[in-house]
């Protein structure tokens, strides 16, 4: 468990008896009909995302928590498999929906979470990522999350940025 925060394994060295943890994928997209709310955990459950209670339906998936890099970058490679057509026709559409203003590709927004089995609230703070260099087959998707910036990451969220604070600038 070496990719385990020292957060995590705190909580789950401490947890009673019979409780596990489980991940929680959302992707979120301008061009999906829905936000998908995903498990690889075997059964549903509820749990809070943004505020909102959600269902974490059941779909395989791979991936390893990431370790932050020196610059701040945490990046990690994500499988979903056996999707079926509905699923990878939302992600085809996204991969290839153009920002309006920009004509910049938008990607698709990854937040993990990890749940405690009776518990609503995620056991972390959610990890952000942008799924990037798609790869898509008729059952499968397969990309690179490519993490925010984790060093700039503002609080509650954002980014602080020179261009939105000047005098961040570094010379």
């Amino acid at each position: 468990m070496s990719w385990a925060s020292e957060r995590q394994k705190k909580l789950w060295y401490s947890a009673p008896v019979g409780e596990f943890s489980r991940a929680g994928m959302t992707l979120t997209h301008p061009a999906f009909s829905r936000d998908f709310h995903l498990t690889n955990w075997v059964d549903e459950f509820q749990g809070e995302v943004g505020g909102f209670l959600v269902t974490f339906e059941t779909h395989p998936f791979n991936f390893a928590w990431p370790e932050i890099s020196p610059d701040g970058r945490a990046d990690m490679t994500l499988d979903i498999h056996n999707s079926g057509q509905s699923f990878v026709s939302e992600i085809e559409a996204a991969a290839r929906y153009l920002d309006l203003v920009s004509g910049e590709l938008v990607p698709v927004a990854v937040e993990m979470n990890d749940y405690i089995i009776g518990d609503t609230r995620s056991q972390i703070d959610p990890i952000r990522f942008e799924l990037a260099n798609l790869a898509i087959d008729e059952a499968n998707c397969s990309g690179t999350a490519m993490g925010c910036d984790t060093l700039n990451a503002g609080l509650p969220s954002g980014a602080y940025t020179p261009d939105r604070f000047p005098g961040l600038v570094r010379e």
